[in-house]
């Protein structure tokens, strides 16, 4: 299956997360994408038209892939709109929560997605999809 990661990361800890998750995904033969290594930064000197470049990327993206995984520990914006993008286009999105925050919990998509905690659960989703 062709999964698209979508998941923050500006900081070591989420950087982190994604490589661990893609590599789970890859054992069991999954190909994977996601903008942190398959999407060239935006250049902020460049103002909104390089943002709308690499947003544009990311949505092309998505429309190629079989399911969207969202890694999210707290509200994304970034994420929100690629989860919406993929559940406008019929594409499964499987939100993989961590941690505890109460706005996740309540999230606007949890009736639209999947919601998994951990590498079993997510594994176990990814088979109900295929």
């Amino acid at each position: 299956m062709k999964i698209f990661i979508s998941a923050p990361f500006w900081n070591e800890k989420e950087a982190q997360r994604i490589d661990e998750i893609k590599n789970f995904l890859h054992k069991m033969d999954h190909k994977t994408f996601c903008a942190k290594d398959d999407v060239p930064r935006f250049d902020p000197k460049k103002g909104q038209k390089d943002r709308d470049r690499v947003f544009k990327m990311e949505r092309n993206a998505i429309l190629k892939f079989d399911l969207v995984l969202a890694l999210l520990e707290h509200p994304s914006s970034g994420c929100a709109m690629e989860m919406q993008f993929a559940i406008d286009h019929k594409i499964p999105v499987i939100l993989f929560i961590f941690g505890d925050d109460p706005n996740l919990n309540q999230s606007i998509w949890l009736d639209q997605t999947t919601r998994v905690r951990n590498t079993e659960e997510l594994e176990a989703a990814l088979k109900r999809v295929r």
